[in-house]
């Protein structure tokens, strides 16, 4: 009997990034809002940097979870001041 398969571990893969990526347009971007331990920040902010490059993921603690934003063009978000850059 299986117990307790976590679904962001099928979800937010490297591959799903990175094919995500591939489908945003020039100006697009990537938002991701999980309620997240440290461990899965940790985890998803690694493969956002992997995915885009280092520089490029933004994110924002909320009260039981964080927000990443990621784009290669971060000129067409206006609001980067609510949020930090992230680093592992």
């Amino acid at each position: 009997m299986e117990i307790g398969r976590r679904l962001d571990s099928f979800v937010y893969t490297l591959e799903s990034f990175q094919q995500a990526r591939s489908l945003l347009n020039e100006d697009g971007y990537i938002v991701i809002t999980f309620a997240a331990n440290e461990w899965i920040e940790e985890r998803l902010g690694r493969m956002l940097e992997a995915t885009f490059e280092p520089g490029k993921v933004y994110f924002r603690r909320w009260a039981g979870g964080t927000t990443f934003v990621a784009s290669d063009n971060l000129s067409g978000l206006g609001k980067l001041s609510e949020l930090s850059r992230w680093e592992p």
